[in-house]
């Protein structure tokens, strides 16, 4: 997380316009979903890469890092889907265990396919999203969009104790290993149990500490934050609009039968 959102401020589009970022991924992610083509999502995948490392200035080896670590939760998904059990062997592979086989079918494989690259694309959406724009620019999107500011205020007060537990965690994780605190088993869960009961000390004080800060300095039950300078160029909204277009077209290609 920490990692995630330095990146974000280190970014060569940190100082993008934000609204471009954001429908550029989101409207991608739609169309990503919406039509479960594998051919798309690989070419989403690609485009959303390149823009991240080539135009973000991220070194690839980092991206792919990042992007690997989703793939734990995404192949158990398509290994669930991919597997089935059958009482007669059946499909391209069967594996006899016991009385019953494990199958795998041709449409199993596609749907498996279809399944990996369509979450793997919007992943990929998501990174370029988070990797290139700031937590208070993209509150400010949202705000544009009318999204209730109860909802905003609690997003970004989340990310913020986010890392404010983390901190917490790590110092009181060091003072532990000083102390030989997980040099057993035993003393590693016992200093566990502590950590955790100190961090849920420790955050309903910093909270308390937070919201008395907050009303001594006017909170009047929303959060105002202090708006980015957007830079808007002509060039970067036709872009965005061609892209948008071809996506569109080939949304329709697919929906009318003529492109998988």
């Amino acid at each position: 997380m920490i990692l995630i959102d330095k990146l974000c401020y280190q970014s060569r589009l940190r100082h993008a316009n934000p609204y471009i970022k954001f429908l550029f991924a989101m409207t991608s992610l739609c169309f990503c979903i919406g039509n479960r083509s594998v051919i798309m999502a690989v070419i989403l995948l690609f485009v959303m890469g390149s823009m991240t490392v080539l135009k973000g200035g991220l070194s690839p080896f980092l991206y792919l890092r990042l992007l690997s670590l989703p793939l734990v939760f995404l192949l158990t998904g398509v290994l669930a889907v991919l597997l089935d059990l059958s009482s007669v062997p059946s499909g391209r592979f069967s594996i006899p265990l016991g009385s019953i086989y494990l199958v795998i079918r041709d449409s199993q494989i596609q749907m498996a396919l279809r399944l990996f690259f369509t979450a793997l694309s919007c992943t990929s959406c998501l990174y370029f999203l988070s990797l290139t724009t700031p937590i208070p620019d993209l509150l400010h999107v949202l705000r544009t969009f009318h999204i209730p500011s109860f909802l905003l205020d609690l997003m970004f007060l989340t990310y913020r104790y986010i890392f404010i537990l983390l901190s917490l965690a790590s110092t009181i994780s060091i003072a532990q290993q000083s102390r030989l605190g997980n040099r057993t088993l035993r003393l590693s869960r016992n200093s566990f149990v502590k950590l955790l009961g100190s961090l849920f000390v420790l955050s309903i004080r910093k909270s308390s500490g937070n919201f008395d800060a907050m009303e001594s300095r006017g909170y009047s039950g929303s959060l105002t934050l202090l708006p980015p300078l957007i830079h808007h160029r002509k060039k970067d909204w036709i872009l965005l609009g061609i892209f948008e277009i071809i996506l569109l077209i080939w949304t329709v290609l697919i929906r009318s039968g003529r492109l998988s």
